[in-house]
Order: C-alpha cells, then sequence, then structure tokens
C-alpha cells in the first residue's frame, strides 16, 4: 500500500472545493468519469498512480492559470462604476471563484464599500439603481486594482492549502514523483 496516494486520496474532495469545482467538472479536468471521481472521495484507497498524475497536473495548471489570469487583467477597462457588474464577472471568470467570495475577499480592500458591490455585481441590479444612488457609490480604478490584489492574494492561499493536501512544500513535480514513489509525504 502507497501511504502517500492515500493520503492524497483522502483529500480529493478538499482539493475540489477549494478549487471550487463540482465533481463533474473535475472529472473532466483529469479524463475521468464522474462515477470514478465520486468512488475515489468516498475510498481513498482506490486512487491509482496515474489518477494521481493526472490530479497534480491539472490541479496545479488550474491554479497556474487562475493567477495568470487575474496577474495580467488590466484594470483600466473597469475604471467606471457601471462597469463594475462586468468587472466582478470577469474577476469570476478569470478566478473560479464566486461573486460571495470576490465581494468577501474585496471587504479586506474596501471595507464598507464591498456590500455595495455584492448587489451591483450583477447587471440586473445595477440597472435598477436610481442615479442619485449611483452618484452616491464612489469607484475608482483604484478600488478595483485593489480587489485585484485581494483576489491574488486569495489565490495564492488556496495554492497553499492546495499544497497542503497533496502534502507537499510547494506545487513541484519533482517533490509529487518522489512522494509516489517513496510512498511517504513531503516532510513540511
Amino acid at each position: 500500500m502507497n501511504n502517500y496516494l492515500l493520503l492524497l486520496g483522502s483529500n480529493i474532495e478538499e482539493i475540489r472545493q477549494i478549487l471550487n469545482l463540482t465533481q463533474e467538472e473535475l472529472s473532466a479536468k483529469l479524463g475521468i468519469s464522474r462515477p470514478t471521481l465520486v468512488k475515489l472521495e468516498k475510498d481513498p484507497s482506490k486512487l491509482t498512480k496515474t489518477v494521481a498524475f493526472a490530479i497534480f497536473v491539472a490541479v496545479s495548471y488550474e491554479m497556474k492559470s487562475r493567477i495568470r489570469e487575474i496577474k495580467t487583467m488590466d484594470v483600466t477597462q473597469f475604471n467606471e462604476l457601471e462597469k463594475i457588474p462586468l468587472f466582478m464577472e470577469t474577476l469570476k471568470k478569470s478566478s473560479s471563484l464566486s461573486i460571495g467570495a470576490i465581494t468577501t475577499t474585496a471587504a479586506i480592500a474596501l471595507g464598507p464599500v464591498s456590500g455595495i458591490l455584492a448587489g451591483i455585481a450583477t447587471a440586473s441590479f445595477f440597472k435598477s439603481l436610481k442615479a442619485k444612488e449611483k452618484k452616491e457609490i464612489v469607484w475608482s480604478e483604484e478600488q478595483a486594482q485593489e480587489i485585484l490584489h485581494q483576489v491574488h492574494i486569495k489565490l495564492l492561499n488556496d495554492t497553499k492549502k492546495i499544497t497542503a493536501c497533496f502534502h507537499l512544500t510547494e506545487l513541484n513535480l519533482e517533490e509529487f514523483v518522489e512522494a509516489i514513489n517513496t510512498g511517504e509525504a513531503a516532510s513540511h
């Protein structure tokens, strides 16, 4: 029995939840069926080296892609109040975080303004605001940049959580292969 595979297998569901993916979405990324993923989440001892490698590659790629998307996002296109819904939707798409998670993260950067963001994150709510209410909302490119920064920090923290789920010191292929081959987790 490979102890490392058992440790990793017992964390598949947690990894999936950190990524904010459904079983269907993760299984598609891994190239396995949803029923296979369900079995692995229920019985970690069924995890094979092949599927473990698929998990490592898919998860590493997913996190690096999300971080790259956020790091390269141009906030200058979201500098007007009317563009907040588009900004929030773009953040959601790029980070795979829910609007709720983004507004919670934004609270760190903006304090009470983030509550307003939660409401106007959807275009329909934004359209329902009266002109006077819109004038009372302060929005700037700097605020968008700060939210982007906080989302980036959240993704980095999620990467740390996922790294811990893999029982590695970093999402590094060599360290992962060593753990698979020895059957033991890296020492933290």
